[in-house]
């Protein structure tokens, strides 16, 4: 299963591993809910930051490929959104623990990188029909189901609400809290090859959102 998420995640780009246990990828990841008059959410933006390593050869990759830098990344960029489609795009978003599923995003993109070189993948998610929060709770996490990917907002600062004056949210960020176990397990995986399906899941930060 990992060799087939890194194939995905990366689509046609070759990967030369430089570690020995997880994460093999980096991504820091920034997220804003946009919510409309009613403080109803209508869009998430993510912002998806990756590692240099990864940003490097992607970079030389896609150029080779298509001789085109700007070309090649739209179709990096178009490829990772289909490859994630049946991992719910990495991320996961819940109104009191019910899940609320994502529909392609309307807008998929990389943005200019860095001095670093770093690729910055921006993606939004609108919504056809607004969810009502009404005082209910929002959860989001963003994480590679295997743990292949480590994906990091690193702080509450890193989720932002956009809303009107007359709206008020508050947000409670919680770090992941694996066992002993867990850790040792993940860092085994390579070693053992054994299936890591749902660890990712054990090693996300989860942001709670309360809006008035």
């Amino acid at each position: 299963m990992l060799k087939v998420v890194l194939r995905f995640l990366l689509s046609t780009v070759v990967w030369v591993s430089v570690a020995h246990a997880h994460p093999h990828s980096w991504i820091d990841v920034q997220t804003t809910l946009t919510l409309d008059a009613d403080g109803n959410l209508i869009e998430i933006t993510q912002l998806w930051e990756f590692d240099e390593v990864y940003s490097r050869i992607a970079l030389e990759t896609v150029t080779k490929e298509y001789e085109n830098e700007m070309l090649g990344l739209e179709m990096l960029a178009q490829d990772m959104v289909t490859n994630l489609k049946p991992y719910k795009y990495f991320s996961s978003l819940q109104l009191d623990k019910i899940d609320i599923p994502l529909s392609k995003p309307v807008y998929a993109k990389f943005e200019p990188y860095s001095e670093q070189r770093k690729l910055k993948l921006k993606q939004i998610f609108a919504f056809d029909t607004p969810v009502k929060l009404a005082g209910k709770a929002i959860t989001w996490s963003v994480f590679d189901p295997t743990y292949y990917v480590a994906m990091n907002h690193h702080s509450a600062d890193a989720v932002n609400v956009i809303a009107n004056e007359k709206t008020r949210c508050a947000k409670q960020f919680k770090l992941p809290s694996p066992t002993q176990e867990d850790i040792d397990y993940a860092a085994s995986l390579d070693q053992t090859q054994r299936d890591s399906d749902g660890l990712g899941q054990l090693f996300s930060e989860r942001v709670t959102i309360q809006c008035n």
